[in-house]
């Protein structure tokens, strides 16, 4: 709920009382009963009981604050570890972009953002994560804390960032071959400074190759991912098997190389293969 807010509450009467006809027209065994309401008056037992409510008002001058320390990131997630002070009751937070926070005119405003745009406030050291965004962004963490006497403190926040790709011109990927093999395309690409390759079945544009390179970065070290081919280089070269779909006409290829199960290096450009497939 708002500080500071009227709320009215409603509580409704528990049918409790009424009279239960023959037996023998219920099935107590499925938890069903036929009821008399021939006496029930329903103007005296329906009529709810409200009550008009309001919460505290909260007011500046308190000294609570909560604590931002990145516990870890990657390419496309941020984990930060909040901790609030001694006598913090509630802390509000949220994520926002570098242009979002710096069109706050003022504190209030951030306030006032915050109340709204936090769903389940802190109310003990929790990690608080930023998922699904793109590799090299930068995100600023907001919050502000709340005491047990209803005093808030200053607003704390903390700026992080997703890992950025680790590109690598050496890196290099090239077309060698695409041939048709039943319901599959199966191409052939050589590679240069790099362990492995990915690929993937996409109508190519910018939003996709984005995508695309970020799920690299992420994924690339696993043995799957969602339709995405991953191949072993051998003798500089990898062999990807992709299904025929007419509705997506490209293929996208990206070598690149693992170090602890991590991506380390990308190559700068990824091969695009244009292919045809019969309506």
């Amino acid at each position: 709920l708002a500080y500071g807010a009227n709320y009215k509450v409603w509580i409704m009467p528990v049918f409790d009382h009424m009279k239960k006809l023959d037996e023998a027209n219920s099935y107590p065994e499925e938890g069903y009963y036929a009821y008399d309401y021939s006496a029930f008056d329903f103007n005296k037992n329906f009529m709810p009981y409200v009550f008009d409510v309001k919460t505290n008002e909260i007011v500046a001058g308190g000294n609570y604050a909560a604590t931002l320390e990145l516990k870890s990131n990657d390419f496309t997630t941020i984990n930060v570890s909040l901790t609030p002070s001694e006598g913090t009751e509630t802390v509000w937070y949220a994520w926002y972009s570098v242009e979002e926070f710096a069109a706050f005119a003022s504190d209030q405003e951030i306030i006032d953002a915050l109340l709204i745009d936090c769903y389940t406030p802190a109310t003990s050291a929790k990690t608080i994560s930023k998922s699904y965004i793109n590799p090299g962004e930068t995100w600023i963490l907001a919050t502000f804390s709340v005491g047990t006497d209803g005093k808030y403190g200053e607003i704390v926040t903390g700026t992080f960032e997703t890992k950025a790709i680790p590109y690598d011109k050496n890196i290099t990927v090239e077309f060698v071959s695409l041939v048709e093999d039943g319901d599959n395309f199966v191409a052939t690409v050589k590679v240069t400074g790099a362990s492995k390759v990915m690929g993937y079945n996409i109508t190519a544009n910018d939003d996709s190759k984005a995508t695309f390179i970020s799920n690299v970065c992420k994924n690339g070290a696993k043995a799957s991912y969602y339709g995405y081919q991953m191949a072993e280089v051998t003798d500089g070269q990898a062999v990807l098997t992709f299904e025929k779909n007419k509705y997506k006409k490209n293929y996208l290829v990206a070598a690149y190389n693992v170090t602890d199960s991590l991506v380390s290096a990308l190559s700068e450009e990824m091969l695009v293969l244009d292919t045809v497939v019969e309506e």
